[in-house]
């Protein structure tokens, strides 16, 4: 009998970049605004309102953990082909995008996300290494693919 194992994790946009990106977009509609008439400045504001909405319900990417595989985004991996898993801090996540990094890996990093989770791969069909992950929950998710 198989058992059931489930973990999601999605890392949204933290408040610090709402605020950046809303006042980029306000100093983008007082432009327009000085530029053009009230009618266009509506129609960029709302516009840019959607397109705002369409990027944060976009760019986040979701992990998951089922049964057989592992999820990343449009990536999955089956359970079996991972060999072990890393959580990584602040510092040990820059050391492993910048320096450390083996440009072969599989990256699914977040820029706002500081944590992540380093997974190795011993697929021998496979020349990815290890998959880098950004992700602020890599205890939970360890423990998920553990199981």
């Amino acid at each position: 009998m198989k058992y059931r194992v489930s973990m999601k994790s999605r890392d949204r946009w933290p408040l610090w970049l709402w605020t950046l990106i809303v006042f980029l977009f306000a100093s983008l509609v007082f432009a327009i605004w000085a530029a053009f008439d009230l009618r266009a400045t509506a129609i960029a504001s709302v516009g840019l309102f959607f397109l705002l909405l369409y990027l944060s319900m976009r760019t986040p990417q979701e992990i998951r953990v089922d049964n057989d595989f592992l999820y990343v985004g449009k990536a999955k991996i089956s359970r079996s082909f991972i060999s072990g898993c890393e959580s990584l801090n602040g510092p040990a996540m820059a050391r492993a995008r910048g320096p450390g990094l083996d440009p072969a890996a599989y990256l699914a990093l977040r820029f706002w996300v500081p944590h992540g989770l380093k997974i190795a791969i011993s697929d021998p069909l496979d020349p990815t290494p290890y998959w880098l992950v950004s992700t602020e929950k890599a205890p939970e998710l360890i423990q998920a693919l553990q199981k």
